[in-house]
């Protein structure tokens, strides 16, 4: 039987897994085996494409912007991808799991 609903403790225990393991794969294996309800695959797809997409958008779906340099929040979207793309994949996992940590709590 399908569990449909993700809670925010279910959301902490795999944010908190990936963290301490500072490896994904390990991260989501051991969250799976700590959230009996939920399956390895269940658990990657809910990081890789809920909870790291989100943190990627702010939570927010994404809206059409203005035309480029057009507004401040252009410009300080051009700098954080320019930040973003010079850190480490360790660095840009370490800023996404802290940004996903202050969401849920």
């Amino acid at each position: 039987m399908a569990n449909p609903h993700w809670t925010k403790e279910e959301d902490k225990i795999l944010l908190d897994s990936i963290k301490e393991h500072g490896n994904t794969t390990e991260g989501i294996k051991v969250a799976s085996e700590k959230l009996d309800r939920r399956t390895e695959g269940a658990c990657g797809y809910r990081y890789y494409n809920v909870l790291k997409k989100n943190s990627r958008n702010g939570g927010r779906k994404k809206k059409k912007s203005a035309p480029r340099g057009s507004t401040d929040r252009e410009v300080i979207l051009g700098m954080l991808n320019f930040l973003f793309t010079h850190l480490s994949k360790a660095e840009r996992q370490k800023f996404l799991l802290e940004k996903l940590e202050s969401e849920i709590n």
